[in-house]
């Protein structure tokens, strides 16, 4: 008996010292996420750019624009704003700028016009030309791990030089980074164009944490709450529903992946809520009757 209370005591004592480590590396793991996180949301810019050689000290260049993730389509918006300089002399110039599609989505063609800026001495678009970027996967409906690549094909007629494509991403909680941005360009002059979006990593860490948060109190409130359990509960509830709200999810954007989560947090605590009944039933059954004393 003596020699099993030692070997006992022993494996507690190594199941508390695996257990504090484990605690230790999933916060040291922790604080590593967030710091490479804020270190890729603060460090990455706006803009990015690829240029073709030689160059020139003044270059033409078309630049695309993204602006906004739509909610239900795998589609971002945007447009692109061409720049000849002077290459194509001071009349106007009309060019139908052709991108390919993909999933589903055919060809998109666009018909602009360029005009002659005298004051500063270039050919260019007046405005921004809308257009939609294709994603090649996924779409908002992943959030938060909808990141997106774009691959498509870019010709204009008559084709035109352009020797630098820039990139200016403005859409909300996404970051490129410039490491994904490809382009080619074929003898006759049409542009293979690649590059990606990413979601912010701090969001997607954030919404994995509060998810496993919402996995331990579903357990922690069921088992080991007794004082004032439907009010627990239901903060519970109203709680997990509120997480969308941290993230900017308005009901239009239902559901997403995080959405999924959520009514799974739901199902989770009210079969725990039914195991915790049924438990409570068997114990009472498996009690002996009290017999009262007939003396009494």
């Amino acid at each position: 008996m003596r020699f099993s209370v030692q070997r006992l005591r022993q494996w507690r004592w190594w199941i508390f010292s695996i257990a504090i480590l484990a605690l230790v590396v999933v916060i040291l793991a922790t604080l590593i996420a967030v710091s490479e996180g804020w270190h890729t949301a603060t460090a990455d810019g706006i803009e990015c750019q690829v240029a073709f050689q030689p160059l020139k000290p003044v270059n033409g260049y078309i630049e695309f624009f993204l602006q906004k993730q739509e909610l239900i389509e795998p589609v971002f918006n945007g447009g692109y704003f061409i720049n000849l300089i002077q290459d194509y002399g001071k009349n106007p110039l009309q060019l139908k700028v052709t991108t390919s599609g993909a999933r589903g989505y055919g060809n998109a063609t666009t018909t602009v016009n360029l005009v002659w800026d005298e004051p500063l001495q270039t050919l260019w678009m007046h405005d921004l030309q809308k257009i939609d970027f294709i994603s090649q996967s996924g779409s908002h409906r992943n959030f938060p791990f909808d990141s997106a690549n774009f691959n498509f094909m870019l010709t204009t007629d008559p084709v035109v030089n352009l020797p630098v494509i820039r990139f200016n991403n403005r859409v909300p909680g996404f970051y490129m980074p410039c490491k994904s941005v490809h382009v080619q360009r074929s003898a006759n002059g049409t542009l293979q164009v690649q590059f990606e979006l990413r979601r912010d990593r701090l969001t997607e860490l954030a919404a994995t944490m509060l998810f496993l948060a919402g996995v331990i109190f579903a357990f922690a409130i069921t088992f080991t709450g007794e004082k004032m359990l439907p009010t627990a509960i239901a903060s519970y509830f109203f709680s997990l529903w509120s997480i969308r709200g941290i993230f900017g999810i308005g009901p239009e954007g239902f559901p997403t992946l995080l959405d999924v989560g959520i009514l799974t947090l739901c199902m989770l605590i009210l079969v725990l809520l039914a195991i915790r009944i049924l438990i409570r039933k068997f114990r009472v059954l498996k009690q002996p009757p009290i017999i009262p004393d007939p003396w009494e």
